[in-house]
């Protein structure tokens, strides 16, 4: 193995070690529970639109508020998953209406979402 590879390899997992070993569990949980919030209020919202409901754009812009909230504790743990959950809440903001290319561009699925951010906030 190339010592230059070796050397990168060593600094990554350092620099992982230190990034697990600065925020608390507390943090963590933190902002896992904002991250269900925001979860569960979506999934409720899409069950209720399945059952017959109408569309409600107050609902969907204290989704996008919740999603907002979201991005902004997951910045500290992961800047990448901060940066997938401001598109959704963008998404929200601007009244669900974005076409499924769209979505899946953003990567902003609700199942993908949650379990890519929840793997980001576990302490490793």
């Amino acid at each position: 193995m190339d010592i230059t590879v070796l050397a990168g390899a060593v600094i990554a997992w350092l620099q992982h070690l230190g990034d697990a070993a600065r925020f608390s569990n507390g943090q963590r949980r933190g902002a896992r529970i904002v991250l269900s919030s925001a979860f569960h209020e979506t999934a409720g919202y899409y069950a209720d639109l399945h059952a017959g409901a109408v569309k409600d754009p107050g609902r969907e812009h204290r989704i996008a508020h919740l999603w907002d909230q979201a991005a902004i504790h997951a910045e500290a743990f992961s800047p990448t998953i901060a940066t997938r959950l401001g598109p959704k809440s963008r998404y929200w903001r601007e009244g669900a209406a974005w076409s499924d290319e769209q979505i899946a561009a953003a990567k902003i699925q609700l199942g993908a979402v949650r379990r890519d951010a929840n793997f980001s906030l576990i302490r490793r």
